[in-house]
């Protein structure tokens, strides 16, 4: 395992092309070499590390259940002026994803009709690869297992990505007892929610731009302290 240094960890912050993996490496270190209260806050940003993109600093100590000057400490402790930068940082992290797969998707539209099979072909390899990295795996465990352990799944999309959420659903249900069908109708999804608590989970699939009903949902469920 490699350990960051104090001019390394000052690098990354600067560095202007910033990614998910260098980011995580960070917090590993943190996780090894911190004081106790770091290191378990940085155990939790592992394993939870968007929530870091969507939260305020004392939204993130409370779902976290830490001391909000401990989420400040560890956002320097990364090299970072303070929390709002971390917080933009991992937000540019989780766009470059995003960013990679849509130009990808872009750039197929603009193809000669006898490049197409080809460009296809290595679109399906880059998914596939990006799929199975390790960061990928980590992050299908830990969903996979929150799935598990809820007393109910609720699972939303609608208009293209109903679709998706109607399979899971499905299958999910006639495997798992705890998974709930999803609604077809978009009033129902409020619906179903109205009946959740702390210990269920929300499937909420979208796409970019985002579903504003499904955004609405996740809202609600985040609301009741359950587990997106």
């Amino acid at each position: 395992m490699h350990y960051f240094t104090k001019f390394e960890m000052k690098y990354l912050r600067r560095s202007s092309l910033q990614t998910q993996a260098k980011l995580k490496a960070a917090i590993k270190d943190l996780q090894v070499n911190s004081t106790p209260t770091i290191s378990e806050f940085a155990t939790w940003c592992l394993t939870n590390y968007s929530e870091i993109a969507f939260h305020s600093v004392r939204a993130l100590a409370d779902i976290a259940n830490v001391n909000a000057n401990t989420v400040v400490r560890f956002s320097k402790e990364l090299g970072f002026k303070g929390y709002e930068d971390l917080r933009q940082n991992v937000q540019s992290t989780l766009r470059a994803t995003q960013t990679a797969y849509s130009k990808r998707a872009d750039a197929l539209i603009d193809r000669d009709e006898n490049d197409l099979f080809s460009e296809l072909k290595e679109s399906y390899t880059l998914n596939s690869n990006t799929l199975f990295q390790p960061s990928t795996r980590s992050a299908i465990v830990e969903a996979a297992n929150c799935i598990r352990s809820a007393e109910k799944v609720f699972t939303v999309g609608v208009r293209s990505s109903y679709s998706i959420a109607h399979y899971f659903s499905y299958v999910g249900s006639m495997a798992f007892e705890n998974i709930t069908r999803a609604p077809a109708e978009p009033g129902a999804i409020m619906d179903q929610l109205a009946k959740a608590c702390e210990s269920d989970v929300l499937v909420a699939i979208s796409f970019s731009y985002y579903s504003a009903e499904v955004v609405r949902a996740a809202e609600i469920a985040r609301a009741k302290r359950m587990k997106v």
